[in-house]
């Protein structure tokens, strides 16, 4: 795998999971294959960069919508011919099969990644989910991220099964510690029971029921920090105020490192809807945080091999709030020091690999 070209294709260059990912991967490629050529495309205007090796090329396209990029993106693959072309989330995924389509590209591969359940989610509409199922097929080869949007993908969408692969996000363990040790002046009060949630405040994440359950956990001295931004945070905002919670909830801004509140807290609550696979889980077991998932689909189901991952279904809040009451109080007491050798098949070097070993396979 030498003196090719790779093209991986964002959204944007902004702080999220699949930015993370991306970025964790073309490093890791670009240290172990010198010799080829890697172009990271930001699709819109992007302010914030995240750590890439020197080697990398930044394009970005600067359109404000998906659409007006295709003829850019067009433009830039007949110009450079990469040989790959890895893209992610379902708008750009659709873009990036489209551009093979119309530029008879058969000598470039397209190999997009599902980063959610997105025939599960609620927030695609018909139109873009009727796009998939037609033209996903036109894609060289799916990755999954979880065995649930495997899944989620062979019930919607009439495909060779070869076709698709789940290969979990990395996770880069030494650097997550490492934030985490970082110098700061947060003080977290000893007598109180400090839970957290970490993550974009969107209908997604379910924040508001999250919010109902403390409202019923009928403990003292608890405190929930919500760390993350979001169309949703007035409405989660008017929530705490509504009821009268604005002592024990607190939303606190987007941070770059959160690890350093993931790590001085007692239990991390993870209430969305759905995940593609659940890397904030990763981060908060890396740093001996239990957590709690609530009704939460698309899990992966490495997490379950860990006895500190606990997963509770249940339509009743009152039985919610006594289960996470009861595991509270026992963390609290008892700060766990987490096995985390199951995570070391999640390491940025491991899932690199699986990359790599897939290229060679498709080519």
């Amino acid at each position: 795998m030498t003196g090719e070209i790779f093209f991986f294709v964002l959204p944007d260059l902004n702080y999220g999971g699949a930015q993370k990912t991306f970025c964790n991967i073309i490093n890791q490629i670009s240290k172990k294959h010198e010799n080829n050529k890697l172009y990271l495309i930001a699709i819109n205007k992007s302010l914030k960069v995240h750590n890439l090796d020197k080697r990398i090329k930044i394009v970005n396209l600067n359109s404000s919508r998906t659409i007006f990029s295709f003829y850019k993106l067009v433009q830039l693959i007949l110009k450079i011919k990469p040989n790959y072309v890895f893209s992610t989330t379902i708008h750009i995924n659709l873009l990036c099969i489209f551009t093979k389509i119309l530029t008879f590209k058969n000598n470039t591969k397209f190999i997009i990644r599902e980063s959610n359940p997105s025939f599960y989610r609620n927030d695609i509409g018909i139109f873009i989910k009727s796009l998939a199922k037609l033209f996903y097929n036109f894609s060289d080869h799916i990755i999954c991220l979880s065995e649930f949007s495997k899944k989620n993908i062979l019930d919607h969408i009439k495909i060779n099964e070869n076709k698709i692969s789940t290969i979990y996000n990395p996770v880069n363990i030494i650097e997550i510690i490492k934030l985490s040790n970082e110098k700061n002046n947060i003080n977290f009060s000893d007598k109180q029971m400090n839970l957290i949630f970490v993550g974009r405040l969107s209908a997604q994440k379910n924040i508001k029921y999250l919010i109902e359950i403390i409202k019923n956990l009928n403990l003292p001295n608890i405190k929930l920090r919500i760390i993350g931004n979001g169309n949703c945070h007035k409405n989660i905002s008017d929530t705490i105020i509504k009821y009268k919670l604005r002592n024990i909830v607190e939303i606190i801004d987007f941070k770059k490192n959160p690890y350093i509140y993931i790590k001085k807290s007692d239990l991390f609550l993870l209430s969305s809807k759905w995940e593609g696979f659940g890397h904030v889980i990763a981060e908060s077991l890396v740093l001996d945080t239990p957590v709690i998932s609530i009704n939460t689909k698309g899990i992966a189901k490495i997490f379950y091999k860990c006895k500190y991952f606990n997963k509770f279904n249940s339509s009743s809040i009152e039985k919610v709030s006594d289960y996470i009451k009861e595991k509270l109080v026992f963390y609290k007491s008892h700060k766990p020091i987490i096995d985390k050798s199951f995570l070391n098949e999640i390491s940025t070097e491991v899932i690199t690999q699986k990359y790599i070993d897939l290229i060679k396979k498709i080519k």
